[in-house]
């Protein structure tokens, strides 16, 4: 392997690294943050008149509660 392809193997690796801490939250926490977002997102899209995208957060939800599956 040569010098080039070493160096883009540790620039993958460190990628990798970044993303990993990213995205190493509390599961707990990023359902409520989701669960709050839709919510604004939900009653926005009802002042709005868009039954349809108001729908579609009330279903994202839904799944994200587990009350559907």
């Amino acid at each position: 392997m040569g010098g080039k392809h070493r160096q883009a193997m540790r620039y993958i690796s460190w990628a990798n690294e970044v993303i990993t801490k990213d995205w190493d939250i509390d599961r707990r926490q990023l359902t409520a943050e989701l669960l709050a977002q839709l919510t604004s997102l939900a009653q926005e899209t009802r002042k709005s008149s868009q039954p349809s995208v108001t729908l579609g957060c009330i279903n994202s939800i839904a799944r994200i509660a587990r009350i559907l599956d």
